[in-house]
């Protein structure tokens, strides 16, 4: 049996997982609970404890401190994160400390507590086996560099998005990319493809460049955190991952056509949708209305011209979307508040103003 320590500074949490997850049937053992870092620490001291798992946002030591800590005391054990915590930078942190898994408490509430338990095992079997054949080398990986093949697969498995949804098909990614030697531009390259999919609907800080991303480490726990956040988005889990899939395409489609006519009824047909409940749902997922979409889509392209390009205001205008220049120049002095003519003179930057009508939207 392997022993566990719980680490909640929320007691009904703490008794919760003693109580009701089936610890027995995966080979584990509650060996203890601590209230918070320090309590923690105390414990392993007097007590043996292979797998740690720990709240980040606790009083007195921190779920982070307490990994750091432990990292360098007990390098052996293994640690899993459980937190309501929705900071990810903190998540990604606790990943990148040699957490095998985080898990957010709603998570809890919504999958079989079976299939929890059987993810950590699985990780553990895993790294005690690479441990078994390479002792001396902790951290590393010593397969064959994979094929071509192997390097589609992980781009490929990642562009659908139900592996942010579904416990199985997360597990079967990471796995994957525990056992293969993955070259860091492939990983790189799927997570360009994923988050450019994703883009309708990510927060800014979520859009982080790929470039920083320098480890196979760093990859997987920044796609661990972005399955956390996904999960938390309370405006998508009503929706089938089917749903939000026709819906980022119709954003995307609408980015791809500005300078046609484009209307609802149009775009709800492309992605296979009825115009009433596309209407809702686009609203509901996206976050404005498909109306306020395709104006800030149209004058988001317009800025980019006027900044980039010498191209005179009526040509703008028509690539915007807007075949009549004086309609052109009227919505964007209503939203911006000067001429296309004036913010062309003036050299300013178009990510100031759209900041702007995004809050207004």
């Amino acid at each position: 049996m392997m022993r566990v320590l719980i680490v909640d500074d929320d007691r009904l949490a703490r008794t919760g997982l003693m109580n009701l997850l089936p610890w027995n049937q995966f080979g584990l053992q509650v060996a203890g609970e601590a209230s918070n870092g320090e309590k923690a620490l105390e414990f392993l001291q007097a007590n043996e404890v292979d797998l740690l798992i720990t709240d980040l946002a606790m009083p007195v030591l921190s779920g982070i401190d307490l990994m750091r800590q432990v990292r360098e005391l007990y390098p052996n054990m293994f640690i899993v994160v459980l937190s309501y915590h929705q900071d990810f930078e903190l998540i990604q942190e606790a990943l990148r400390l040699g957490a095998i898994d985080y898990i957010a408490k709603i998570q809890l509430e919504k999958v079989k507590l079976e299939e929890v338990l059987e993810r950590i095992t699985k990780r553990i079997q895993f790294e005690l086996k690479q441990r078994t054949n390479h002792p001396n080398e902790q951290g590393t990986q010593q397969q064959q560099m994979a094929s071509p093949e192997d390097q589609a697969w992980i781009i490929a498995a990642m562009t659908p998005l139900d592996w942010l949804r579904d416990s199985s098909k997360y597990t079967k990614l990471t796995d994957y990319m525990s056992q293969n030697k993955l070259m860091l531009e492939a990983v790189q390259e799927a997570r360009e493809k994923l988050l450019h999919k994703l883009s309708p609907i990510l927060p800014e800080r979520r859009r982080e460049s790929s470039a920083s991303i320098l480890t196979l480490a760093e990859w997987r726990a920044d796609i661990t955190a972005l399955r956390a956040w996904f999960q938390k988005e309370q405006k998508l889990s009503q929706y089938s991952i089917e749903m939000i899939e026709a819906i980022l395409r119709a954003a995307h489609y609408i980015r791809e056509h500005l300078s046609e006519d484009l209307h609802l009824d149009e775009v709800a047909r492309e992605v296979s949708v009825s115009r009433s409940y596309f209407s809702e749902c686009f609203k509901e997922i996206i976050g404005i209305s498909f109306q306020n979409y395709l104006r800030n889509a149209r004058l988001e392209f317009a800025l980019k011209l006027l900044e980039e390009s010498t191209l005179p205001i009526y040509a703008v205008s028509q690539k915007a979307g807007y075949p009549n220049e004086k309609y052109f120049s009227k919505v964007f002095r209503s939203i911006f508040h000067l001429l296309p003519s004036e913010y062309r003179a003036k050299g300013m930057k178009s990510s100031d103003l759209m900041r702007s009508v995004d809050q207004m939207s």
